[in-house]
């Protein structure tokens, strides 16, 4: 049989210190599995549709390419700086403890490779 007392519990959002009774505490621990499983299944697909949305973002550098060989430069900066932030995501994906984060490291990789190209394409024309 369970307590009556109160236990001593830290608030998620403010950090603050609450009373609660000893069964709020134990509902509070145990996840719901159905809830759980429905959640990664979410994070899967959105994960998922955020690389495609990545790779076609990278893949518009290509006209900006033909831009630049055509004549017509485009600034360099932009795709100097995308080139910078992709990398920055593809390092954080691959140091991410325990497991790498394979949809970040492919999804950025092209806005490496695609932002340096059209960068320095930019300047020669």
């Amino acid at each position: 049989m369970m307590s009556k007392e109160k236990v001593i519990s830290k608030d998620e959002l403010t950090g603050k210190e609450k009373k609660v009774s000893p069964q709020v505490v134990s509902k509070q621990v145990e996840p719901d599995k159905e809830w759980v499983a429905k959640r990664l299944k979410q994070v899967k697909i959105s994960g998922n549709i955020a690389t495609i949305a990545c790779l076609i973002m990278y893949s518009s550098y290509v006209e900006q390419i033909i831009a630049n060989f055509s004549g017509h430069p485009v600034s360099p900066v932009q795709p100097f700086f995308a080139a910078i932030n992709a990398t920055m995501w593809v390092v954080y994906g691959w140091l991410k403890p325990i497991k790498k984060d394979w949809p970040v490291i492919i999804s950025n990789f092209p806005g490496i490779i695609f932002g340096i190209i059209t960068a320095i394409t930019a300047f020669i024309h």
